[in-house]
């Protein structure tokens, strides 16, 4: 099972708004399309993974991409883009420096428009994903009303653990705002596993191990029980 087109297919109804926070080349965003969404708002800095984005997507009038990156200021920032992948893209240097796998890799520093979410006063979207490498909080911060007082119905994030300060702030905001919060991912014989995040799973090496199994950790915000996304 794929767990973007698991996310896409539950958690993403015809005639929804949503919010693709890191399109990298637009495959999460044509599955959206898929499901008829009625616009989705891409958002791509890196001029390389923009510009990769099929026809298909990019010219769909129910696509609308914000060649930015979200933040917590307007503006100008600098993004480090690694030559082994440009959707590792980090506008954090200490980020950059954690998740590096490669010592001769410094990544290509470029600069790219950071906006705030609020300040684009977009209509509410009822399904965010966000793969934005260790921005996480920013955007929250720079989009506090549209993920509060507009709360989505769900919400899917790519989150490591890393810097486990960064992480376990940006999952104590996630359940502050959502009644619930699950990790994706693949136990030890292969099946498909959701586990609830509490603070006894989150340190459990089985959980992060099961998120792992899935190419990167994904986690699941959402106002409602999963039974009531099936009915």
């Amino acid at each position: 099972m794929d767990i973007d087109g698991f996310c896409a297919k539950i958690f993403v109804r015809p005639g929804d708004v949503v919010y693709d926070i890191g399109t990298f080349k637009g495959r999460n965003a044509e599955l959206y399309l898929n499901q008829q969404a009625s616009v989705v708002h891409g958002f791509e800095p890196v001029e390389e993974n923009y510009k990769a984005i099929p026809p298909s997507v990019i010219h769909n009038k129910r696509f609308i991409l914000h060649k930015c990156a979200l933040a917590n200021l307007n503006g100008e920032a600098t993004i480090f883009v690694p030559s082994r992948n440009s959707g590792a893209s980090c506008l954090s240097r200490d980020r950059f420096e954690t998740v590096r796998r490669n010592d001769d890799d410094d990544g290509a520093p470029r600069r790219v428009e950071i906006r705030r979410l609020d300040d684009l006063k977009l209509e509410r979207a009822s399904f965010w994903k966000i793969d934005a490498e260790g921005a996480e909080l920013d955007i929250f911060m720079g989009g506090r009303k549209s993920l509060t007082v507009n709360r989505p119905d769900a919400l899917q994030i790519e989150l490591f653990s890393y810097q486990k300060d960064t992480y376990l702030k940006t999952l104590t905001v996630l359940n502050r705002v959502f009644p619930h919060l699950w990790g994706l991912g693949f136990d030890s014989n292969g099946s498909f596993v959701m586990h609830t995040v509490t603070s006894e799973s989150v340190s459990s090496n089985t959980f992060h191990d099961d998120l792992h199994r899935g190419g990167t950790p994904i986690y699941i915000a959402s106002s409602k029980p999963l039974a009531d996304w099936s009915s």
